[in-house]
């Protein structure tokens, strides 16, 4: 069995950040097993977790839809998650019809510091959108908003 990689994720269980290790292996062809590792200790300490997202809704034409839309899975989320600044992403399709038509979509990246996120800025930023802009130019629009997590997190009592 091969090792592929370890990657850190973190959980939120019940209001409480919990860390974890993914492990992945690889087998014969390609076949692997994910074992999740936890990371002991982390969640005792009195230290407050603070998590930022940076989300981006973006407006583009119909006609460039289906390109834009596999670019971004396939392309632009994986290069801006290679930065090292965000924990993950994810991305939606927003629910309502807009005036100036096209197709809006919302991708929210989480990142672990403040610091995180303003280095994103200052190293990476520029060049993933010029490279949006010289991809989808005049097709698109696109505002930003960071959003901070707060402490509770509320799940629905079953």
């Amino acid at each position: 069995m091969a090792f592929r990689g370890l990657n850190r994720v973190i959980f939120i269980w019940k209001g409480e950040i919990c860390f974890y290790y993914i492990l992945k292996t690889g087998g014969e062809r390609g076949l692997g097993v994910n074992y999740i590792l936890p990371i002991f200790g982390l969640e005792k300490q009195n230290k407050k977790y603070e998590m930022y997202v940076y989300n981006i809704t973006t407006n583009i034409e119909g006609s460039a839809e289906t390109d834009w839309l596999h670019w971004m899975q396939e392309t632009h989320i994986p290069e801006v998650l290679e930065t090292g600044k965000f924990l993950s992403a994810k991305m939606c399709k927003v629910l309502v019809e807009e005036e100036m038509g096209g197709v809006t979509y919302s991708v929210q990246y989480t990142a672990e510091t403040k610091d995180a996120l303003e280095a994103y800025y200052k190293e990476d930023a520029t060049i993933l959108k010029n490279k949006m802009n010289s991809r989808y130019a005049g097709k698109f629009v696109f505002f930003e908003t960071e959003m901070k997590l707060i402490d509770k997190q509320f799940s629905a009592k079953n």
